[in-house]
């Protein structure tokens, strides 16, 4: 029999999930024919629920944000033959706001999902190397990834239990201020562009928003099967201070200071270990070279 499955995690959003199943669960039930609702209680948990439901999911309702989604996107060995709509309770809500459901209720989407109002969604799969270790890892990414500075800023937001949203990534960039170091890298992109130099920070966006809002990739679109890189050259603090303002609005990539590729495949070797955030996941603080792959529409979701 199929069934509608709706999959929670409770403490998305600062602990907003377990608000917003108490508060909707009757209205989820009468607007949604055939839900099952099921509240994740750890990490990593959604890959077996969805092996655990796969032949009776009809569509796949994730109430979370971009750090459920992740989970969501690296359970599929290969794409669903169902739609995924996305209720937005996170701390960033960085894809819902690409899909154009961030201010939508939850009624609101349903209704989406219902009128049949789908996008195919590009993914990225990111192929790694750690050092010490000749283990070759994979992990993919449905809004962003990054290195350096994004990377130790996401880090520093996940340690906060209070802020969500753009308040919770200017917290957490200030304080990265004082705690960061540039990576030096040697990179190619669709092996034609060719990058080499000590960066502050490497970016690579499937949405246009990462961090809650900053238009840090504001050249990408989540259907148009390639990625948008954006790298910037190692900066004193003053200069960071004064490129911020841009990378809210997405005007930071016309600063000299700062380069931009459009590309579907690329590699980067780090001189020495770095950290790497896929989706505000720490996938690792000691990665010595990844490869970038994009995955053209990969997943059918709801978008307004």
């Amino acid at each position: 029999m199929k069934t509608n499955l709706l999959i929670i995690n409770p403490v998305a959003g600062k602990g907003n999930g377990l608000h917003f199943y108490n508060s909707m669960k009757d209205e989820l039930f009468r607007l949604i024919p055939d839900l099952k609702i099921v509240l994740t209680t750890r990490k990593d948990e959604i890959k077996e629920i969805l092996s655990l439901h796969a032949e009776s999911i009809d569509s796949l309702f994730i109430g979370g944000g971009d750090g459920t989604l992740h989970e969501v996107v690296n359970a599929f060995d290969t794409p669903p033959n169902y739609p995924v709509a996305l209720l937005p309770i996170g701390s960033g809500n960085d894809f819902a706001r690409a899909l154009g459901v961030i201010k939508k209720k939850a009624s609101e989407i349903i209704n989406l999902w219902q009128n049949e109002s789908l996008i195919k969604v590009d993914l990225g799969e990111i192929t790694y190397r750690e050092h010490g270790s000749s283990e070759i890892k994979k992990t993919r990414f449905h809004n962003s990834c990054g290195s350096g500075f994004d990377a130790l800023a996401t880090h520093l937001s996940n340690q906060n239990k209070f802020l969500t949203g753009m308040p919770l990534y200017l917290y957490s960039v200030l304080k990265a201020l004082f705690n960061y170091d540039s990576i030096e890298v040697k990179a190619s992109f669709d092996e034609a562009t060719q990058i080499t130099g000590k960066k502050l920070l490497i970016a690579v966006g499937n949405s246009e928003t990462s961090g809650g809002g900053f238009k840090l990739t504001p050249n990408s679109v989540i259907d148009d099967g390639q990625f948008n890189t954006v790298m910037a050259n190692s900066l004193s603090k003053t200069s960071i201070l004064g490129l911020l303002p841009k990378a809210i609005i997405g005007t930071h990539v016309k600063d000299k200071r700062v380069q931009s590729v459009i590309f579907q495949n690329c590699s980067i070797e780090f001189i020495k270990p770095a950290i790497v955030q896929s989706d505000g996941e720490i996938i690792s603080t000691r990665i010595d070279e990844l490869q970038i792959t994009i995955l053209p529409k990969f997943l059918k979701m709801v978008c307004g």
